[in-house]
């Protein structure tokens, strides 16, 4: 890898949780004199990672631990109704009520633990102190993320279906508030405030790099007219020292045209 010096942004504490900036605000940069170029998508990455992939802690809570929360969750009641022990709880001397709280708190708890036993060892390993304000604040929203959707799953207990309708609709929750829902807010997000695609951009970027290219000579013209002091060489009798000087000269038009370019 011949990147040469290169400048990098330290990785915030939770940056772990977060995807899809980093073709906007890419974490290193190579330094040039003419400038600093972002780095590209696999030359920084380990072969490692590009091999077997690596830890999305991201992907793990907002897709995975739902469907967790879920298959331990979605036949809190209904099990027990299929089984005959409902019915022999509620001839007990003791308050249905409040042994039904305790199940709950107690199916919570479990949930709750199996949460943290995933977030803490990937916080560990991203290099984030158990101690920091960082690592509660993460810990906890992942708490509240397995709260809802235990909460979810309990208010379909509570409609009186069998197990297996309780699992379908929990899945069916599942789909829509991860997949459909989401989807949704993209589509409304694009009509009001429509971004153009990469796609587009990087032939944009290419059209105009091709322009550039096509206007340089009559560009240089003008340039050795403003500067007369300097006299514009054949490419065969150039030094270092002309190329840079031509370069830099074009530099700031070339900078215009570019932002004059993405703005349309």
């Amino acid at each position: 890898m011949a990147w040469g010096w290169v400048t990098a942004l330290e990785p915030a504490p939770q940056s772990l949780l977060a995807a899809g900036v980093s073709d906007l605000q890419p974490d290193a940069w190579r330094l040039t004199l003419m400038g600093k170029e972002p780095r590209g998508d696999s030359e920084f990455e380990n072969p490692v990672n590009l091999a077997f992939g690596s830890f999305d802690l991201a992907f793990v809570l907002a897709f995975l631990l739902p469907l967790l929360v879920i298959a331990l969750s979605f036949n809190l009641v209904s099990a027990e109704r299929e089984q005959g022990t409902l019915a022999l709880q509620a001839a007990q001397p003791v308050a249905t009520g409040r042994l039904f709280l305790m199940k709950m708190l107690a199916r919570f708890s479990l949930l709750a633990g199996l949460t943290l036993l995933v977030t803490l060892p990937a916080m560990l390993w991203a290099g984030i102190l158990l101690a920091s304000a960082a690592a509660w604040q993460t810990a906890g929203m992942a708490v509240l993320y397995s709260l809802f959707w235990f909460l979810v799953a309990l208010g379909v207990n509570l409609r009186g279906g069998s197990s297996a309708q309780n699992a379908l609709v929990c899945v069916g929750a599942w789909l829509l508030f991860t997949l459909v829902v989401p989807a949704l807010v993209n589509m409304v997000s694009e009509k009001i405030h429509p971004v153009p695609s990469r796609a587009g951009y990087m032939n944009a970027m290419r059209d105009m790099d091709a322009q550039l290219e096509e206007t340089r000579d009559k560009r240089l013209g003008e340039y050795y007219k403003q500067h007369p002091q300097y006299t514009q060489k054949p490419d065969a009798e150039k030094e270092w020292q002309d190329w840079y000087r031509e370069d830099f000269g074009l530099m700031e038009g070339e900078k215009t045209q570019g932002q004059h370019q993405t703005t349309i």
